[in-house]
């Protein structure tokens, strides 16, 4: 591992802690302020950020993947007329999102038992601003600008927990205190255009294309790469977050409410290990963009990092259980503290499965997205079967996980090994042809 690759993951790893406690500390604070079903209700209005979010998601895949070959050329000019060119296509794309949502928020009331509108227009505004801020902030992180990715995160979590704390406070219930992730989404767009704007000042103005596509994408048709990727991040965000959907749609509020607090808990541990997932990807799309993998000690740098997090906190949870749940969430929470280190173990497999298929759609190997899908397929199917009781549905929630990983493990190990295979057989024969290089791809 290099020098600069353990900087950027101290650095966004600070970061991600810092905001990540914050934003924890905003489910403390409010599920204090609400009851255990308001809570509940809470969980599932928010999980729709990130499943109908999904679009965010994949202009953020997106973005890094083609701005980290901006940034590996130094190419600042090129990467300020690729972002005007992406916001000027994707401004009426993104209205279409809102319509659609909204046309099917009394649907989505009716599906998860919820008192009134507020809540869910509150999450589709929130929506529409995750999106854009996507064009500014991914953009950084493709050039590895980790401190100002960190700066807006954290900026726009300390926000959301004071007006969580404010709007619980006033009128504890869960359609008002969404307006505060609605608040948070209006900072971070702002702050992340402002710091992309001072990278490449060229985005605040009308200046012309120059000749980045053809110079770096020859040949590249956009709207295909993009549609994979939109599939492959609804693949994702459908395997990483139903479970909340499923368990509050097939189970009481008291229960949805409960599984939403552990899950909070046992998941600080996949924001952590997100962390290095995400400093590792814009490397990975550099190879990528060559035709390699990912470099093995890049790789199993990461999955180091990942085990060093993971595990100390499983025994944590563990061994403290009752204390953390106690301390965190209230007395009222006690009853199901026991569970804890299942949901530790859920949000490890969790992240191992997202490294994996973010390595895979680093190289554009999208049959990932059908492996993610599947594990969609398997959870939903689980959790309809076993949901008698909160150990029921977590362990189901893990074997979902754990397979979806040892077959995305398993299709990234036969494409790096077959690779070596074909190189190691021209060498032997004498044909001097680099397996990995780029104009089989662009």
């Amino acid at each position: 591992m290099t020098k600069r690759f353990l900087k950027d993951n101290f650095i966004f790893m600070a970061s991600t802690v810092l905001g990540g406690m914050l934003g924890y500390f905003f489910h403390f604070v409010v599920s204090r302020k609400l009851s255990v079903a308001e809570y509940g209700e809470l969980q599932a209005i928010t999980s729709l950020s990130i499943i109908f979010g999904v679009f965010a998601s994949a202009l953020s895949f997106f973005i890094i993947k083609y701005s980290s070959v901006f940034a590996s050329h130094g190419d600042r000019a090129g990467q300020a007329a690729f972002l005007s060119f992406l916001i000027r296509k994707f401004r009426n794309p993104v209205l279409g999102i809102f319509i659609v949502y909204l046309s099917l928020v009394p649907i989505l009331k009716f599906i998860l038992h919820l008192k009134d509108y507020l809540g869910l227009i509150a999450i589709g505004c929130s929506i529409i601003f995750f999106i854009f801020s996507a064009f500014y902030a991914n953009a950084l992180q493709g050039w590895k600008k980790f401190l100002m990715v960190g700066a807006v995160g954290v900026a726009a979590t300390v926000v959301k927990l004071a007006g969580g704390y404010a709007l619980a406070s006033a009128l504890p219930t869960a359609s008002v205190v969404s307006f505060s992730i609605l608040i948070s989404a209006v900072l971070g767009w702002f702050l992340a255009r402002f710091f992309s704007r001072r990278e490449w000042p060229a985005v605040s103005k009308n200046v012309p294309a120059n000749d980045w596509r053809e110079k770096y994408f020859g040949g590249e048709n956009f709207r295909k790469s993009f549609a994979s990727i939109l599939f492959f991040s609804l693949a994702l965000a459908a395997a990483s977050n139903l479970d909340i959907i499923f368990v509050k749609n097939m189970t009481s509020s008291e229960l949805a409410g409960y599984y939403g607090a552990l899950s909070v808990l046992g998941k600080i541990v996949m924001w952590l290990n997100l962390a290095v997932v995400a400093v590792l990807f814009p490397e990975a799309c550099s190879s990528g963009y060559l035709g390699r993998p990912a470099d093995s000690k890049s790789v199993l740098g990461s999955y180091g990092l990942i085990f060093a997090i993971s595990l100390p906190a499983l025994v944590i949870y563990y061994f403290f259980s009752g204390f953390l749940v106690s301390l965190l969430f209230g007395e009222k929470y006690a009853i199901i503290s026991q569970n804890l280190w299942l949901f530790g173990a859920m949000a490890l497999f969790l992240s191992l499965l997202t490294l994996e298929a973010n390595l895979a759609m680093a190289r554009r190997d999208f049959r990932s997205t059908w492996l993610l899908g599947a594990v969609a397929v398997v959870l939903a199917s689980a959790v309809f079967l076993h949901h008698a009781n909160l150990r029921e549905i977590i362990l189901s929630v893990i074997f979902s996980f754990s397979i979806g990983w040892v077959f995305v493990l398993g299709l990234n190990l036969n494409h790096r090994f077959s690779l070596f295979t074909n190189y190691e057989t021209n060498e032997s024969t004498k044909k001097i042809k680099m397996p990995f290089h780029s104009d089989k791809y662009f």
